[in-house]
């Protein structure tokens, strides 16, 4: 049997007013209507059949997934803040991890004025993902010296394998908005504990690329940042 999502669960029971099952009294059409939803769901699921009168036992609004058995899916839609990312560089044309600033020891002092202080950062960031997402959407800021491009990779990892990657890259001498658009596939590699990745190079040996999120320049610049979060898009259609 393909057991299909229940459109109401069949092992659990609600609270009850009273009033709702008073003697001699009418009884409330919210309960009536609640009893069958759960004999019909609970039908259906035991016997892989429709209840009589319908045509079939699958109808738009059952179950909101992905799989071939599912009903509509219903937009599901997330973010993600992984840390601080600083502005970091690098003037190698190999990648270089980028790192995310988890605290720092530094503040203001007892005048007020700040100081310099330790960083606490890691390469790797981890992340829990879902297969019933489509993609993940995250944003940086990137800039090169004259004549340069400055490339970066965020890839997502599970147990030693790179899932899914993308590469964004500008030219520009300014700090400029990009976007990783990552697309989430519909398999089970998906759902769980997720690894992180983020590289920087430049393509042009000595001259330098740099990576940062908002928080290190003045605001406004042009797209859509979000100051190191990340969301999580789901389907919309």
């Amino acid at each position: 049997m393909s057991n299909p999502i229940l459109c109401a669960p069949c092992d659990t029971l609600r609270g009850m007013h009273t009033e709702e099952v008073a003697d001699n009294a009418p009884l409330s059409a919210d309960v009536a209507y609640w009893f069958a939803q759960t004999g019909a769901a609970f039908y259906e699921h035991l016997t892989d059949r429709p209840v009589s009168g319908n045509a079939t036992a699958t109808q738009s609004g059952h179950a909101h997934g992905r799989d071939a058995l599912d009903g509509v899916y219903l937009s599901r839609h997330g973010s993600f803040r992984l840390g601080h990312l600083y502005a970091q560089s690098s003037s190698s044309i190999s990648y270089m991890p980028v790192l995310w600033e988890m605290a720092n020891t530094g503040g203001p002092g007892a005048t007020g004025e700040e100081s310099a202080g330790l960083k606490l950062a890691r390469a790797i960031q981890e992340i829990y993902l879902d297969r019933q997402y489509t993609e993940l959407v995250f944003p940086v800021l990137l800039k090169a010296e004259g004549g340069a491009s400055a490339i970066a990779r965020l890839s997502v990892w599970r147990d030693g394998a790179e899932l899914v990657a993308d590469e964004q890259s500008t030219s520009a001498t300014g700090w400029t908005a990009v976007t990783f658009n990552l697309p989430i596939a519909n398999l089970a590699a998906f759902s769980g504990w997720c690894s992180l990745k983020l590289w920087l190079r430049s393509d042009t040996a000595g001259q330098v690329a740099q990576i940062a999120d908002a928080e290190s320049v003045f605001k406004p610049v042009s797209g859509h940042v979000l100051d190191g979060s990340g969301l999580l898009i789901g389907e919309t259609v």
